[in-house]
């Protein structure tokens, strides 16, 4: 099957009137950047003449394939009883969490400069949560992470 490129997207989101989001998702942005984590690219920008920030798709533009597959769905497939729906979902837990991800089927993610001792999801996963304790970020729900699913010569496999 015969796939053309993607084409790269930007995500606009408008912060929550006097929460600071958008300047807290670049900042978070800058910091991971520092300390060699993948992440996303964030912007700050305005639209209609509000503040806002930008987020470049991380999928890569040369991978018409690449899917973003979250966590509350790789979660349902595994946990019975899963709400995919449920904004406190009882068992999205770290335990939960590093359990999937340390599936040989899941690679960590692409970085160019890995962090020294960090190889696999799960602990790139570690790193992302010492990330949000380092911001304040209280937002790593179950929709907040995801796996790129890649299409591969002759199977579907995951990064």
């Amino acid at each position: 099957m015969a796939h053309g490129p993607r084409r790269r997207r930007w995500l606009l989101k408008y912060p929550l009137p006097n929460s600071g989001e958008h300047w807290a998702e670049a900042l978070a942005a800058a910091i991971a950047d520092r300390l060699g984590i993948p992440h996303a690219d964030v912007m700050l920008a305005t639209c209609d003449g509000e503040l806002c920030s930008v987020t470049l798709d991380f999928r890569r533009a040369d991978i018409a394939t690449d899917d973003l597959v979250l966590g509350n769905t790789m979660l349902a497939t595994i946990i019975a009883g899963y709400d995919m729906q449920a904004r406190k979902q009882p068992h999205h837990t770290v335990e939960a969490v590093l359990d999937l991800l340390a599936s040989p089927d899941i690679g960590p993610p692409r970085c160019e400069s890995p962090p020294l001792g960090v190889s696999t999801a799960d602990t790139y996963f570690v790193g992302y949560l010492m990330l949000d304790a380092l911001v304040g970020n209280t937002d790593r729900h179950h929709e907040n992470w995801g796996v790129i699913v890649r299409e591969c010569k002759d199977h579907v496999g995951a990064s």
